[in-house]
């Protein structure tokens, strides 16, 4: 039955091995020192650097920049405290300084009595997201901006015919507020 066991705990281990490596977003796990014990493949992918290379470095030595270690010192005591909402989105930095926007979820990792053995984080590369996001609403202030503003009379009606919007010069020429 022994042998069973350990066999069983062998297989689980290696499954989990398996997934972590798998992963298709990166998973960091720091020791309590705030070194990197754990960086699999997406980590790798995300910031440029190997497991090899990050291993035992602290963030600060690899993705952290000077200007953003205020905000992760604060999370880092928060999730030693025990906090599990201590997510965030970061400016990040990559092995070939390009910068980066990233969004993680950390939480620590606990022993049954409490004691804190480390943290687990999850980190995802949204910078084209965030870009995206940030060029939609330039365009639509734009296009607010040229609707509101526009000499024309502009008028937005719902199916029914009842009056959705109408922009300046109309409110101005039929004498109407926007109310």
């Amino acid at each position: 039955q022994e042998k069973a066991d350990k066999r069983a705990l062998l297989d689980n281990l290696a499954r989990l091995q398996l997934n972590f490596e798998r992963m298709p977003i990166g998973c960091i796990i720091w020791d309590t020192s705030f070194r990197a014990v754990s960086w699999n493949p997406a980590a790798e992918k995300i910031f440029g650097f190997s497991a090899q290379e990050a291993l035992g470095k602290h963030p600060y030595d690899l993705i952290v920049q000077k200007e953003e270690q205020p905000q992760i010192d604060d999370i880092w005591h928060r999730l030693l405290e025990g906090d599990f909402t201590a997510h965030s989105t970061n400016r990040n930095i990559t092995k070939k300084g390009q910068r980066i926007i990233c969004e993680w979820a950390n939480t620590p990792l606990r022993q049954e009595d409490g004691c804190i053995l480390g943290v687990l984080s999850i980190v995802e590369d949204v910078t084209e997201v965030k870009r995206a996001e940030a060029a939609l609403r330039e365009s639509e202030e734009r296009y607010r901006d040229l609707f509101e503003n526009a000499n024309d009379l502009i008028q937005c009606l719902y199916p029914d015919g009842r009056i959705e919007y109408v922009n300046k010069a109309w409110r101005k020429t039929l004498g109407y507020r926007a109310e």
